[in-house]
């Protein structure tokens, strides 16, 4: 069984989360993380930044169609400028 929780820390941009791995037989495993996240806006500083433009957006990875204000989630590819 895995048990996931997690904390955000809005003010920096982070979210501290543990993994709890429960195996019969075995003792408990925690394993703790930490992500970055950032809003679109901030996807796009950083990748002019690094001399990277936006290819292609989708809601999910098995590529639905993007929809500003509707789609929760999204998944950007980033390409060299120019190219």
């Amino acid at each position: 069984m895995l048990i996931f929780t997690g904390e955000r820390s809005a003010d920096r941009g982070e979210f501290h989360y543990r993994e709890v791995l429960l195996r019969d037989g075995q003792p408990a495993r925690v394993l703790p993380g930490k992500m970055r996240y950032w809003e679109r806006r901030g996807h796009r500083r950083l990748a002019r930044a690094a001399g990277l433009t936006l290819e292609t957006r989708h809601a999910d990875w098995a590529g639905a169609p993007y929809v500003p204000g509707t789609s929760p989630k999204h998944v950007s590819l980033y390409g060299p400028t120019g190219r």
